[in-house]
């Protein structure tokens, strides 16, 4: 956005003080409507050298944003430390060693590209005003004791500046590493026409309070006699009181605006002091952002185009309590581990239904061990069965359940079946009596037995033994079915 000012007014008022020790940028009288920068420091009463701490800082912070930045460019978070660090470094060059410190409050505003940057330590404060509305759309909050105090609910706004303790102050800028301080940085792009912004020292509020301030402002009187009544309102005061009132001409929306960070109301609600009812602490959500220590132009070059589109009315926007607000970050909150819960089912259900069935397809394989006794147990069966039917001879004709040779007894009934042959004479008797001698049988696997005794007289010649004897087992054989002789009877 480009934004266009009217002539800033300032206010350097020494009050009823002997000496000035506020300091401002740019000077006194040497603003302009082109200016980007506004400073306003005050230097703390009472400490040695208030006023060079705070003119120090000034031309410090001053010096460094020229050399470093552009109003084309947007101003980082970072860049702006850098700035605060160098200006704590010119506050480390003037430090004498006296215990009592030199110090100084800061006011900051920056005006860039996309809007402004607010920052402050100490008790001096940062007002955006929008007269038509007679609004404070955001006041800073005071690092003070007062403060604290309004915020813990102990005493009322109003009773701020009748305290006894109300200078007493919890930040500062003072020399020594030990005394380092960061600043509250806020981001603003919620900018119109007719915009007021306000830097003043404590000094310019101790009689005037912030309603008093939006009147004035909204009065219907140019800058110049808004500044002549501020000063009228606080002529009575003790202290020094400055200030800078810048008044906003035009505002140009440009790309970009609609995305563009605004903490401005999130920081008006922490400033607030936190109560039961809830209208009072009515938050403005819309365009709010925390504030990042990115850099606005790193931001820039990710964010996608979109069309130029101004910002809705007030109106429009949408207002939501602090209840609706606690609410809204549970349901988010429940909503990651609900939805984590529901995806993890749904890939145990996909495994489960791509896995599940594959186990009971599977043929299970035997243990050859169980297979060779239920293939015994089979044979034995189919043996008994036969026995029932056909006897032993047809049991003998089985295998093994065991797949071992034939048993002897089997091998001597097979034995037996085979007939035996002799020469014969036709009409059955015998050519050679005499030197007869029984045929043998030669086996493989078992012996001949002995032929039966002749008629004669004579001893018959033993028979030949097999020439491949086998071992008989130690079973007893079956007796013999009786004597086959190849002799006829006589």
């Amino acid at each position: 956005m480009k934004i266009k000012l009217f002539s800033p007014q300032a206010i350097f008022e020494l009050g009823k003080r002997s000496g000035q020790e506020d300091a401002i940028f740019p000077a006194m009288g040497a603003a302009s409507d082109l200016d980007s920068l506004y400073i306003v420091c005050d230097g703390m009463g009472g400490h040695e050298k208030g006023e060079v701490a705070s003119s120090t800082v000034v031309n410090a912070m001053a010096e460094f944003l020229f050399q470093n930045t552009s109003p084309e460019e947007p101003l980082s978070d970072a860049l702006f430390n850098e700035a605060l660090d160098y200006a704590y470094q010119k506050l480390d060059a003037i430090d004498n060693g006296d215990p009592k410190k030199p110090g100084t409050t800061l006011t900051f505003l920056y005006f860039h590209r996309h809007g402004c940057t607010l920052a402050h330590i100490g008790d001096s404060r940062i007002y955006h005003i929008r007269p038509e509305e007679r609004k404070v759309l955001y006041r800073s909050r005071d690092h003070s004791v007062v403060y604290d105090l309004y915020l813990a609910g102990e005493i009322e706004y109003d009773e701020m500046n009748k305290q006894p303790n109300k200078n007493v102050i919890t930040k500062a800028m003072m020399p020594g590493k030990d005394n380092r301080q960061f600043a509250n940085i806020v981001h603003v792009s919620d900018i119109k026409p007719d915009d007021y912004f306000y830097l003043c020292t404590d000094g310019m509020l101790e009689m005037m309070s912030d309603g008093e301030i939006v009147d004035i402002l909204a009065d219907n009187i140019s800058d110049e006699q808004k500044r002549q009544r501020l000063i009228e309102a606080t002529k009575d005061n003790k202290d020094n009181h400055s200030a800078y009132l810048i008044h906003i001409d035009e505002v140009t929306v440009e790309r970009y605006d609609k995305n563009l960070p605004d903490n401005e109301a999130e920081m008006m609600a922490k400033s607030k002091r936190r109560v039961d009812n809830e209208n009072d602490t009515v938050v403005q959500l819309q365009n709010v952002a925390p504030a990042t220590q990115q850099s606005y132009r790193t931001t820039q070059q990710t964010q996608p185009y979109h069309s130029q589109q101004t910002q809705p009315a007030p109106e429009e926007q949408p207002h939501y309590t602090k209840k609706e607000q606690t609410k809204n970050v549970s349901r988010r909150s429940l909503l990651i581990p609900i939805l984590t819960t529901a995806a993890l089912l749904m890939i145990l259900a996909g495994v489960y239904f791509t896995c599940g069935g594959k186990d009971d397809k599977k043929e299970v394989l035997k243990d050859p061990v169980e297979e060779n006794v239920e293939k015994k147990d089979s044979v034995k069966h189919e043996r008994d069965t036969m026995n029932i039917a056909g006897g032993e001879t047809a049991t003998s004709a089985l295998p093994s359940p065991s797949g071992d040779l034939p048993t002897p007894k089997q091998e001597e009934k097979k034995e037996e079946k085979k007939p035996e042959t002799a020469e014969t004479t036709p009409s059955g008797e015998n050519s050679n009596t005499e030197n007869l001698t029984p045929p043998t049988h030669q086996p493989e696997t078992t012996p001949e037995r002995p032929a039966a005794p002749a008629a004669t007289t004579e001893t018959p010649a033993p028979a030949a033994p097999a020439t491949n004897p086998t071992p008989q087992p130690a079973e007893t054989p079956a007796p013999p079915q009786g004597p086959r002789s190849v002799i006829p009877d006589e």
